[in-house]
């Protein structure tokens, strides 16, 4: 399962989270409930090395997808889109 959640205003926003909860960030080889991935966005190096890194991002979205549930973090609504896009492409 694929989970895009977005950032806003340096906020994670969880839709379904009524109340901010403690949570920790276990070791790789530790029970977890799944891995959370950072989508490179744009905003800070530029589109130029966005598009020339991508692919990697996409390649380790399939690698864990494979094993285990994927939250994947995007910089806000406009990228959830485009990712999402592209991942779909990627018959993610």
């Amino acid at each position: 399962m694929l989970a895009l959640v977005s950032l806003g205003a340096g906020l994670l926003l969880n839709k379904g989270m009524a109340a901010m909860e403690k949570y920790t960030f276990p070791a790789g080889d530790e029970k977890h409930e799944g891995a959370c991935l950072t989508w490179l966005h744009a905003k800070t190096y530029g589109k130029a090395y966005q598009k020339s890194i991508e692919q990697i991002w996409v390649q380790m979205a399939k690698s864990l997808y494979t094993y285990e549930k994927v939250h994947i973090m995007v910089y806000d609504e406009q990228e959830e889109a485009r990712v999402r896009r592209l991942l779909e492409n990627c018959e993610l």
